[in-house]
């Protein structure tokens, strides 16, 4: 599935026209192997690996992505699917990774998440990468006052792209949890590379962070 990658940032910038294929820092990023080999994973026996998961649309189905009732990978033939519950008292789902990259180089990732319950059982999900400059949320769902959604609404396949601020060591962490172990929500990831550069798009300052929708 092709996308437009965007950066934003500050006034100055340097044009790059670099095409370059994913670097193979991240061990398993596409999730292609059919398990979570190269990753750590702690939480509930439901979440694995797979190339399609219903949605959980009991209020707005055929409404809202995906509209034909069935999450698809982003790219290739499998993505990573953690559920919030296993709705048989199994708790949330963490999935980490850790790697080395420059300054400059650029994080990439595809992300949905399906919030299948309601307001005020705010299932959540997040994702953080953890650096030399500290912590860097990535998005966020459900956790706080400020990023609340509506009862059983969906979050579309997103694109992040990070500029990584410097050289070092870095963890990457998703994560979902239920409010009252039913009615389960999910977060997706795939396709998770480290670039050197966006591709053809315009590098502002180290650390900027966008993310667009997948059409």
């Amino acid at each position: 599935m092709n996308t437009k990658r965007w950066l934003v940032g500050g006034a100055a910038g340097v044009m790059l026209a670099v095409a370059s294929a994913p670097a193979d820092q991240i061990v398993n990023g596409g999730f292609e192997s059919g398990g979570f080999n190269g990753w750590t994973y702690s939480g509930n026996p439901a979440s694995s690996v797979m190339p399609g998961v219903l949605a959980r649309d009991p209020l707005h189905g055929g409404t809202q992505a995906p509209l034909d009732g069935e999450w698809d990978p982003a790219e290739g033939v499998l993505f990573a699917a953690l559920w919030s519950t296993d709705s048989q008292g199994g708790g949330g789902a963490t999935l980490s990774t850790q790697f080395s990259a420059l300054a400059g180089q650029a994080l990439e990732f595809d992300y949905f998440f399906d919030y299948g319950d309601f307001n005020p059982y705010f299932d959540w999900a997040r994702g953080d990468l953890t650096g030399p400059g500290g912590l860097t949320a990535l998005f966020a769902h459900n956790t706080s006052d400020s990023n609340r959604l509506a009862d059983d609404a969906n979050v579309d396949w997103t694109h992040i792209v990070l500029v990584l601020p410097a050289d070092g060591v870095y963890t990457l962490t998703f994560a979902t949890d239920d409010a009252d172990g039913t009615f389960e929500s999910i977060l997706g990831i795939d396709g998770v590379f480290v670039t050197p550069s966006p591709a053809g798009a315009m590098v502002f300052a180290a650390g900027a962070l966008i993310l667009r929708r997948r059409r």
